[in-house]
């Protein structure tokens, strides 16, 4: 009788060898695509900054003196984000905001009336100004989590939002 049980012991340790591997083989390779079903996973990349020129204006001081000369916008202009690709801005525009800009804004703008600058000139003397919007173009992925807990194929996007405005002279 000792002789079944030892034998007996030692299969069933080797069969629980055995499972246990098997069952420990299967989540190790399957870990890195698993998702919660619902999920997304967005990836992104700041591709580069640029500017936009809303407009322009020269600035001319006709006294005799130095005087400050300013000058405000005549027309509002507007610079608005936009989104190429499948994935829509909404879905975007917060991770944006934390991945490549915190300044990511849907839109910035000049106003009609608003002051561009003010800058202190001698007489006679001009300065070319122009003002506009500071931009950020960004690329990414973005995947789904299915049902069956598994991320589907990645749906590519590129974009670029406004991050504030300028005035150079």
């Amino acid at each position: 009788m000792k002789t079944t049980t030892r034998r007996l012991a030692v299969l069933l340790s080797t069969a629980g060898l055995l499972a246990g591997s098997a069952v420990a083989a299967a989540p190790a390779s399957a870990a890195d695509t698993e998702c919660e079903p619902g999920s997304t996973a967005t990836t992104f990349k700041k591709t580069s900054a640029s500017r936009e020129a809303a407009g322009s204006v020269t600035l001319l001081n006709t006294s005799t003196v130095t005087a400050p000369i300013g000058a405000t916008n005549e027309k509002a202009v507007t610079s608005r984000a936009s989104v190429k690709g499948s994935v829509p801005l909404s879905a975007v525009l917060p991770a944006v905001r934390t991945e490549v800009s915190a300044l990511a804004f849907e839109s910035a703008s000049w106003r009609a009336g608003q002051s561009i600058i003010q800058l202190t000139l001698p007489a006679g003397r001009s300065q070319d100004v122009t003002y506009g919007f500071n931009l950020t173009s960004f690329s990414g992925s973005q995947q789904e989590c299915g049902l069956n807990g598994l991320f589907g194929p990645a749906s590519n996007f590129s974009g670029t939002v406004p991050t504030g405005t300028y005035v150079e002279f």
